[in-house]
């Protein structure tokens, strides 16, 4: 009988201890949560949301020179007006095989602010750009163009670009137009460290497809 109180005391006080060791877990678990939940509220807005801005408008004879963020500049844009409001259009490329699109916005709501914001001329301050690779593919049997890319800016704007071999090695070539003879830039970097960073990565993961491309 004694034996089989103290079996029964020695019991008791297990099933405390982990009932004390279960609310001990449960209240760690709910804090746990509500930081996580916490965390989530005070991330910064440009996790969730794209940065890209119009930066500064230049208009000569109705075609538009626009800056994004104070680090690119996109020549030759023009404003369209249809049933829905304002519309941005981008320049085309024409080539013997017909027109192929050199810029895209990969999110509609930014289509009628970037129209509305060049067409009221706004101006706001520069801002880091950030980017991504997209497309790149290795170009066959063309002699100058080895690659073919495409770099998306800030999750808006994709820019389509060529990796091209001349004399003095690779480089990058970005939207232009030939008038008259000579070659106008469509697309361009103010800031300087961007272009550098953006046609590094370029380079390089051409160097890592090319060397693929051989094993294959």
């Amino acid at each position: 009988m004694i034996l089989l109180k103290r079996r029964l005391n020695f019991l008791y006080i297990k099933l405390l201890k982990q009932k004390r060791s279960c609310a001990i877990l449960f209240k760690t678990v709910k804090i746990f949560k509500i930081q996580c939940i916490l965390s989530l509220i005070t991330l910064p807005l440009a996790c969730a949301f794209a940065d890209l801005n119009v930066s500064a408008v230049f208009i000569e004879n109705g075609i538009y020179k626009v800056s994004f963020n104070g680090s690119i500049n996109v020549h030759g844009i023009s404003l369209k007006n249809s049933d829905s409001g304002t519309e941005i259009v981008f320049p085309f490329y024409k080539g013997k095989n017909g027109a192929y699109a050199q810029f895209s916005i990969l999110k509609r709501d930014y289509k009628k602010r970037f129209a509305a914001d060049i067409k009221g001329r706004k101006n706001s301050t520069a801002s880091p750009t950030k980017f991504v690779i997209n497309k790149f593919s290795i170009a066959k049997n063309l002699k100058s163009t080895k690659a073919f890319a495409s770099v998306i800016f800030e999750d808006v704007l994709e820019v389509e670009c060529r990796v091209l071999s001349g004399k003095n090695g690779l480089w990058i070539a970005w939207p232009a137009v030939k008038q008259n003879g000579a070659w106008h830039k469509q697309f361009e970097f103010t800031d300087k460290t961007l272009a550098r960073e953006v046609e590094s990565r370029l380079l390089a993961r051409y160097n890592i497809e090319y060397e693929n491309s051989k094993n294959k």
